[in-house]
C-alpha cells in the first residue's frame, strides 16, 4: 500500500516538476509572439538570442516590422478544414493513413514483447535499445537519399516482417526473436523519418496543424494495438479450445459410429444364422 501511495505522489509531481523546467530553460516561439501582435515580448526574447549568440548590429525592431508585414495570413483562420482543400486532400488522408499503421505496427511489436520466448526483461530492454540506431540511422541516411525511398524501404521492412514471423516454426525461438527484433527496428525508423517528412510536405502556415492531426489520428491506432493483441490471443485460444471440442466429439461420434457398426453386424450375423437353422423345419412342414 505504502509502495502504491508513494508510486502515485510521484506520478503527479513528476509532470509538474517538468512543466516547471520548460518553462525556466525555454522560451517561448517569437513568430507566435509576432502573429498574436505581442511584438515587445518577441523583442524581448530576439534581444536575449542575439546577446546570447555574440550578435550586433542588427536593427531588431525593424526585422520584426519585416516579419510582421510578411505574415499574410491569420493563425486565427487557419483550421484543420484547410487540410482538405483539393490539392492537399489526398496528401492529408495518405499521411493519416501511413501514421496510423506506422503506430499499430510500433505499438503492436513494444506491447507483445512478453509473448516472445527468452526472458521478458531482457526482451523489452533489447527492444527499448534498438531504437537508437535506428533513430541514428534513418536520420543519417535521408541526408543523402532523400524522405520518400528511406520511409518506402522501412515500412515495407516493418510490413513483411510483421506477417513473415507468423510462418516460422515455434522450435525456432531465437528466429521468432529476432524477427520482430528487426521489426521493430525497422518500425522505429520510420516514425524517425515519418515526422520530418509530414512537416516537410505541407504549406508552412499549415505545417503544425498537419502534423499535430496527424499525431493525433495515430493515437487511436495506439490505443488499438494492445486490443487487438487481446484479441487475437483470445481467438487463438478460443480456436484452440472450439479444436480440442471437436475433437473430442469427433472421437466419440466416431467410438458410436463403431458401437453402431458393430451392432449392426452382430444383428445381422445372429438373423442369418437363425434363419439358416429354422429354413429345413419349415421348408418340409410346406410340403
Amino acid at each position: 500500500m505504502k509502495i502504491n501511495l508513494w508510486s502515485s505522489s510521484f506520478s503527479r509531481i513528476l509532470p509538474k516538476v517538468g512543466k516547471s523546467v520548460i518553462g525556466l530553460l525555454l522560451p517561448e516561439s517569437p513568430r507566435w509572439l509576432i502573429a498574436r501582435g505581442k511584438t515587445e515580448d518577441a523583442l524581448k526574447i530576439l534581444s536575449e538570442a542575439a546577446k546570447t549568440n555574440g550578435i550586433s548590429g542588427i536593427n531588431l525592431k525593424e526585422k520584426v516590422a519585416e516579419l510582421k508585414e510578411s505574415t499574410d495570413d491569420d493563425p486565427a483562420r487557419v483550421s484543420v478544414l484547410q487540410l482538405f482543400r483539393p490539392e492537399l486532400r489526398l496528401r492529408t488522408l495518405t499521411l493519416w493513413y501511413i501514421w496510423s499503421a506506422t503506430s499499430f505496427v510500433y505499438f503492436g511489436i513494444s506491447y507483445n514483447t512478453n509473448e516472445l520466448s527468452g526472458d521478458a526483461f531482457v526482451n523489452f530492454t533489447a527492444y527499448a535499445l534498438i531504437e537508437i540506431p535506428a533513430c541514428v540511422l534513418a536520420q543519417t541516411v535521408i541526408q543523402y537519399r532523400g524522405r520518400r525511398a528511406p520511409l518506402t524501404i522501412s515500412m515495407a521492412c516493418a510490413g513483411a516482417t510483421s506477417l513473415l514471423v507468423h510462418l516460422i516454426p515455434e522450435e525456432f525461438e531465437w528466429l521468432r526473436t529476432s524477427v520482430p527484433l528487426f521489426g521493430k527496428f525497422c518500425i522505429t525508423a520510420t516514425f524517425s523519418i515519418l515526422g520530418l517528412f509530414t512537416s516537410e510536405v505541407f504549406p508552412t502556415v499549415l505545417r503544425s496543424i498537419g502534423y499535430g492531426s496527424a499525431s493525433a489520428i495515430s493515437s487511436f491506432a495506439a490505443i488499438l494495438a494492445p486490443f487487438v493483441c487481446e484479441l487475437f490471443r483470445k481467438i487463438k485460444d478460443f480456436a484452440e479450445e472450439f479444436n480440442l471440442k471437436s475433437t473430442i466429439k469427433l472421437q466419440r461420434f466416431d467410438r458410436y459410429a463403431h458401437h453402431q457398426k458393430s451392432k449392426f453386424f452382430m444383428d445381422n450375423k445372429q438373423s442369418h444364422n437363425y434363419n439358416t437353422e429354422h429354413s429345413p423345419a419349415v421348408s418340409s412342414h410346406i410340403f
